[in-house]
């Protein structure tokens, strides 16, 4: 033994306790030995000190109080030392009596051999070192299931222990799938002896339990049918009217319980409990089905907005156009007037219709469609001028073309961008001011920006501009022909991302700039517009 013990040593015969430490010499054992001549000044010791001793001597026969006497008051004072006693003989019905009392061991004086006390020590001590770990990993165990216990009982969720033969150990709160509010009246049963609103819901749980107290974890959602009688306040209808009080049946109010399943091991050890962590997601359930619906809807929508509301808008410009080839020269000019305002309508209508059909397949993920080809950018900028001073003849369009514009583009896409920028351009300025186009040759990538003189946007006005359904303030023209919708810039966005490219605005000193910038080769595969950011994002 190489660390120095610290032992009480009680005997009140001086010469006694000197055997006793020449033995301990003579076992090469390092020992601090304290000595006391009775029980009195021994228990004062330990009193001072509950645990300042790591093995206690006593002799069993002391003066006014016994060596067993002492040992109950030593253990009543909180310290664990293990105690050897010293017999002037020993038998083997006192070894029993003595253990029985508490003694660790017990040597006889007339015996006593340095052999003798280093094994007693040894054992003991071994013992004893045993002993205070099984204590401390119980006290830890103790610590750990009460500071569970305390966030347990304050959490949301309804939490259960099951035990290793699949039996309630804990709960926490009533368990939901139950009728009873009783949380106790569960424990010890299984899943099938403790019962659930219905059957099958048994079979779904004990599959999980069955799962986790193998070692794997899992979860389960459940569907818990509750019958809520309907009592006059209590469970509002759904469409707002008041309930019927000759309806005894009430009504089925939905719970739906996500279940996980979770292994617990001791240490390493074997499987000893499973925790359940049940919590009520009727809310997250009941939102993923309304965003079900919506989607649906947004999708009977692209089929009302593609089919019913476009071919009526083609059928009126159709026959505006025969009318107005068909008109008398010599007619009034109300009538040519009401007609050309007629096709301009019908005209804004269709960009209306087609902006909201790309915005709803945005929004449904898909994204809006690309075909690229290998394709001339000035070709196409060069037509969505032409259209465009076309539509508005009073303003001044110009483009403007730096290097090759020549690249792999979805010609039709990136032209109704650059439309929509001209239109958002003449809208938002004077009608002085010349809107330009430029297309400028930035080797792997083309960029195209539109420019006009107005308003300066404001700071906290840019951060929104792409977003759906946004309209700036500071409109000074609109001719009859911008949207109403605020989809423009939402689309160009996504027509610029669909190419992969980057889009960008600076407004400042009244000149703002709208500026696209297009990889020239996309991906191989079909491209097409990043999806609509969820709401909130």
């Amino acid at each position: 033994m190489t660390t120095r013990l610290r032992i009480l040593l009680v005997d009140d015969d001086r010469v006694d306790r000197e055997i006793v430490k020449r033995a301990f010499r003579s076992a090469g054992i390092s020992a601090e030995i304290v000595e006391a001549e009775a029980a009195e000044p021994a228990l004062a010791k330990v009193a001072a000190e509950p645990d300042g001793f790591d093995l206690g001597l006593f002799d069993l026969r002391l003066p006014g109080r016994d060596g067993l006497e002492l040992l109950t008051d030593v253990r009543a004072r909180g310290s664990e030392m293990p105690v050897i006693f010293l017999t002037g003989q020993g038998s083997e019905e006192m070894a029993v009596e003595l253990m029985k009392s508490g003694a660790a061991d017990y040597l006889a004086k007339g015996s006593l051999s340095p052999d003798r006390l280093q094994r007693s020590v040894g054992q003991v001590l071994r013992l004893a070192a045993t002993e205070r770990a099984r204590r401390d990993a119980e006290r830890a165990l103790r610590d750990s299931e009460a500071s569970f216990r305390r966030l347990a009982e304050n959490l949301p969720d309804c939490i259960i222990r099951f035990d290793a033969e699949g039996r309630y150990a804990y709960v926490n709160a009533a368990v939901p799938w139950r009728a009873s509010s009783d949380a106790d009246a569960v424990l010890g049963m299984t899943l099938a002896e403790a019962g659930a609103v219905e059957p099958e819901l048994v079979a779904t749980l004990a599959d999980g339990l069955e799962s986790a107290l193998q070692g794997t974890s899992g979860q389960v959602t459940i569907y818990v049918p509750e019958r809520v009688l309907v009592e006059s306040g209590e469970v509002p209808c759904a469409d707002g009217d008041e309930p019927d009080d000759d309806d005894d049946d009430g009504d089925e109010v939905p719970r739906w319980l996500e279940v996980r399943f979770v292994p617990e091991t001791a240490s390493g050890a074997a499987q000893k409990s499973v925790l359940a962590i049940v919590r009520d997601v009727t809310a997250q359930v009941m939102r993923l089905e309304e965003e079900h619906r919506r989607a649906e809807f947004e999708r009977q929508l692209i089929g009302i907005v593609s089919h019913d509301l476009r071919n009526p808008i083609g059928a009126m410009l159709m026959s505006v156009s025969l009318l107005t080839r068909k008109l008398d020269p010599k007619s009034d000019h109300t009538i040519e007037r009401a007609l050309d305002i007629l096709q301009k309508s019908s005209q804004r209508a269709r960009r209306m219709v087609s902006d909201i059909l790309d915005f709803t397949k945005a929004r449904l993920g898909g994204g809006i469609p690309m075909h690229p080809a290998d394709i001339d950018l000035e070709t196409v900028a060069s037509e969505v001028v032409a259209e465009t001073r076309a539509a508005h003849p009073e303003r001044a369009v110009e483009l403007v073309v730096e290097g090759s514009a020549r690249g792999f583009f979805d010609g039709d896409r990136l032209a109704q961008a650059m439309s929509n920028l001209l239109v958002n351009a003449i809208t938002y300025s004077a009608p002085t001011e010349v809107v330009e186009m430029r297309i400028t040759d930035h080797r792997s990538e083309v960029c195209v920006a539109v420019t006009n003189r107005g308003e300066t946007i404001p700071p906290d006005v840019l951060p929104r501009l792409f977003k759906p359904f946004q309209r700036g303030e500071t409109k000074i023209s609109d001719h009859g022909a911008g949207r109403s919708v605020g989809l423009g810039l939402f689309i160009v966005e996504q027509i610029v991302h669909g190419h992969r490219g980057r889009i960008e605005v600076h407004s400042e000193d009244r000149v703002t700039v709208f500026r696209m910038m297009i990889p020239r080769r996309s991906p191989s595969g079909r491209m097409r517009a990043l999806q609509l950011p969820a709401a909130g994002a």
